[in-house]
């Protein structure tokens, strides 16, 4: 399913983002958000 992929895309992104070594954070809170829609996306299509 795309979207689930699309979720744990995003989830990787944000992970990388929220790092320590990187300044970057809302980035992190942003790709965390669109991983959650998409998984939305997701359970609605199963």
């Amino acid at each position: 399913n795309l979207e689930l992929y699309a979720s744990y895309v995003y989830l990787s992104m944000a992970y990388y983002f929220d790092r320590d070594d990187q300044a970057l954070h809302n980035f992190a809170k942003f790709f965390k958000n669109q991983s959650h829609e998409e998984r939305e996306h997701a359970e609605k299509l199963m």
